[in-house]
């Protein structure tokens, strides 16, 4: 439910686990019927639900006043042939004029969601170099150019001092504090523990970046990977308990040499991006 001074927008969602699946019309039936419940507060008063009565209240006074309302139904996945039927007939009923609800499947949202990451990559024009070990590290230069590397994990924390939260615009997961056992919490132990730092690559799963480029300077020592347009999109937790840790030790200047991460560069266009995103998370 959205107030604006020129329309209210009622919006429903419906999450499928595959986006073959479809949207009934019955569901549909039930979506516009919650423009009978909105103009009634006195019966949704009834329901003992205060946010719901507030709602239908705003609604009710706006709708009086000739209000145009859009209803927006949102499916990660398709609308069947009777859902589209039932939109078609009640975007031509007597409410035509005021009331119109509008469709959005898996394609619309992913064109939603690509275009909002075209706007969504403050670091497009950014560039960053990370120092490699000769002969550690691996290119694969076919449909989708990607690198895989071990780098130090101070110079992983020196791009996010730089960057911050810029580095996690198209990251699904954030960080979720370091409470006592649980894994961002064992992961900065690892890194504290004079013993273990040296472990941390095996330990844990590395960095995964989308990119707009890449290139290896080897003629140099050490190699030298140059990223530019670089975005988390799967590590965030590792990247900020980094920080973490060096925040825990007041006399460290930077994360020791010993602990070193695995990082993945993927230079995906931007039709991929989302997938790859996806499925990294998953």
């Amino acid at each position: 439910f959205i107030e604006e001074e020129e329309n209210i927008k009622i919006i429903q969602c419906k999450y499928f686990n595959k986006i073959e699946k479809e949207v009934g019309g019955n569901e549909i039936a039930l979506f516009k019927g919650c423009l009978d419940w909105l103009r009634k507060p006195d019966e949704v008063k009834k329901l003992d639900l205060p946010r719901l009565y507030n709602l239908a209240s705003i609604f009710s006074e706006r709708w009086n006043e000739g209000i145009e309302v859009q209803l927006h139904f949102f499916a990660f996945g398709k609308f069947s042939s009777e859902a589209t039927q039932e939109r078609i007939v009640f975007n031509n009923s007597d409410l035509r004029e005021r009331v119109q609800m509008y469709f959005h499947d898996i394609d619309d949202i992913l064109k939603l969601y690509r275009s909002k990451l075209q706007e969504q990559n403050p670091l497009a024009d950014e560039k960053y170099e990370f120092e490699l070990t000769r002969g550690e590290y691996f290119m694969k230069k076919k449909k989708i150019p990607s690198i895989v590397a071990t780098v130090k994990g101070k110079d992983l924390l020196n791009l996010y001092e730089k960057y911050s939260e810029s580095l996690f615009e198209r990251n699904i997961r954030y960080f979720r504090g370091a409470r006592k056992e649980s894994i961002n919490a064992k992961i900065i132990d690892t890194v504290l523990d004079g013993n273990e730092r040296k472990n941390f690559w095996y330990y844990n799963n590395g960095v995964s970046f989308v990119c707009q480029d890449f290139k290896v300077k080897d003629d140099v020592n050490p190699p030298i990977l140059e990223v530019q347009g670089f975005q988390v999109i799967n590590g965030c937790q590792t990247t900020v308990c980094l920080s973490h840790a060096k925040e825990r030790e007041e006399k460290w200047e930077s994360i020791p040499e010993e602990v070193q991460v695995i990082v993945r560069f993927i230079k995906a266009p931007l039709e991929d991006v989302d997938l790859i995103t996806l499925y990294t998370n998953s």
